[in-house]
């Protein structure tokens, strides 16, 4: 009947297998190799791994090629299965900002996040898009009056004349959306003013991360409540 032996890695620890031992032509003795045992590896249990550690078979956690951090920052890299991992490591690298890094880069976060904002509740209107707005509203509000200069009257007729509308029909529509288009900057400016002040007096980087999650909830409410209030 053969006789097993049951190898493992020479600098993980880890089980490799068994294989059949040879036996010394001498005196019949069973010959163990390095890194191999005659005692049997247990099954993988949990997701744990058999590792020969200390002279004997341990089922320990396979974390190899993860790593760990000091609190300093210092990555460790685990690549043994019986490494000694110091008991302050994090399972995260740690966050060695200071907290006016922190509120810095949430700032970008929330300017980046405003133009994005309002770009959404446009329908992804451009900002030289944007910036002609307030001129045809002018021009929209001057015709509705009566009072249009001929240059106010062109550009609106033009354009009614290219999509097949009245002047007076295209002047109203734009009239009625740059009108909602101010609450919409009143509410995109609110929300943006709401959030720095938050992050100004955020005593810490986890409240930082708060006030960016409330602040991202409140914009996807304020999306919703805006394309019910447009469709």
């Amino acid at each position: 009947m053969d006789t097993f032996v049951y190898n493992y890695h020479p600098v993980t620890k880890q089980y490799l297998g068994k294989s059949i031992a040879d036996i010394s032509p001498l005196d019949d003795e069973i010959l163990v190799p390095a890194n191999a045992t005659l005692e049997a590896a247990p099954s993988v249990v949990d997701n744990k791994v058999p590792a020969f550690i200390n002279d004997a078979w341990l089922l320990v956690e396979d974390r190899l090629g993860q790593s760990v951090w000091l609190p300093d920052g210092t990555e460790i890299e685990i690549v043994s299965l019986d490494q000694d991992i110091p008991t302050d490591a994090l399972d995260e690298e740690p966050d060695l900002r200071t907290l006016d890094a922190v509120k810095a880069e949430a700032i970008s976060t929330v300017n980046f996040k405003h133009a994005e904002f309002l770009r959404q509740l446009t329908g992804n209107a451009t900002i030289e898009e944007r910036d002609t707005w307030q001129a045809k509203a002018l021009a929209a509000e001057a015709v509705l009056a009566g009072s249009a200069s001929e240059i106010q009257t062109k550009m609106l007729a033009t354009e009614a004349g290219l999509i097949g509308e009245t002047t007076d029909a295209l002047a109203q529509k734009i009239a009625t959306k740059y009108a909602a288009y101010q609450k919409l900057i009143g509410l995109a400016s609110g929300l943006r003013r709401k959030t720095e002040n938050a992050l100004e007096a955020a005593p810490n980087a986890d409240a930082v991360d708060q006030v960016l999650v409330e602040a991202d909830a409140q914009a996807k409410q304020f999306v919703q409540q805006w394309q019910s209030e447009t469709a």
